[in-house]
């Protein structure tokens, strides 16, 4: 396995979701979710990458493996990418409603994309709205608020009053901090059920992960955290991921990635290869994925 780390992680996700488009499949159901808090096995989340059918029977066997009972997933929006995995998945989904092949949403037309995702998986009750909108899209903080999360909002209260929605997080750096403080500032409690953050960064006195529980009223979800060097893989989840669960409050946690390709990243804790016995192989130098195997 090569590590290459001239892509940015934006540049990464367009170039996983344009490889995944080339396979797409017709058909499409939806796997059914939980409310988070009420599994047996306690929460087991992981942030799966569709690649819109491709390595899926691999990625299927590491989270059956790893048993696994919540993924986050890309479901696309002019592009459906996602419908294998719904279908073939038989863990919770937390869906992420936005397209990495976009640069651009078209406001007017935006509560029309959201309505169509959902119906698109009438099974999934949970949905977020958007992944790191400055990063992605470049919308700023405020107007996600008021142009995005809100439209979403209203229009899923109004049309698919069961769904729970979760705020999309800022970017996973201490910069965040601030941007979650300003997307609370701009109402973001007022048009969710859940507030998001990613975490890829330790915390120290000038950014504490507490800022992110002062800020808001809501239950947080972290949809994204992990490091991209293999040999902290297990620490980070062993360590970290306790100390965010004790600060934030919080049992959902999203580890990021199970499989990152085109290319691998240092955060993905399988390669996309099976051995000669058909078992999923370990990324070289980390050890989460066959520690999660033997808990």
């Amino acid at each position: 396995m090569t590590l290459h780390t001239s892509l940015t992680r934006r540049d990464f996700l367009r170039l996983g979701a344009a490889a995944g488009y080339t396979l797409m499949l017709g058909g499409c159901t939806s796997s059914s979710a939980t409310d988070p808090g009420t599994s047996d096995s306690g929460f087991c989340g992981f942030n799966v990458h569709p690649y819109a059918g491709m390595l899926m029977n691999i990625q299927l066997q590491a989270l059956s493996d790893i048993r696994a009972n919540w993924i986050r997933t890309t479901l696309g929006l002019t592009t459906d990418v996602a419908r294998n995995y719904i279908s073939a998945t038989q863990t919770n989904v937390l869906g992420l409603i936005s397209d990495f092949q976009l640069t651009s949403i078209d406001k007017d037309d935006w509560p029309d994309m959201v309505e169509t995702v959902i119906r698109r998986y009438p099974s999934i009750q949970y949905f977020q709205i958007l992944n790191e909108p400055k990063v992605f899209f470049d919308i700023d903080n405020a107007e996600y608020v008021r142009e995005y999360l809100r439209p979403a909002h209203d229009r899923i209260r109004a049309k698919f009053p069961h769904v729970k929605i979760v705020s999309a997080s800022p970017i996973g750096q201490p910069s965040g901090i601030r941007d979650f403080a300003a997307m609370s500032a701009a109402g973001a409690d007022d048009y969710c059920d859940y507030r998001a953050v990613h975490i890829y960064f330790e915390p120290d006195l000038g950014s504490p992960w507490s800022a992110f529980r002062v800020a808001t009223e809501k239950p947080i979800m972290i949809t994204e955290t992990g490091t991209k060097t293999y040999k902290k893989h297990l620490s980070w989840w062993t360590e970290q991921l306790p100390e965010m669960k004790r600060v934030l409050k919080t049992d959902y946690v999203f580890y990021y990635a199970l499989l990152e390709q085109p290319q691998y990243t240092g955060y993905e804790i399988i390669t996309a290869e099976l051995d000669s016995q058909g078992n999923v192989i370990p990324a070289p130098g980390s050890e989460l994925y066959n520690y999660l195997c033997n808990q």
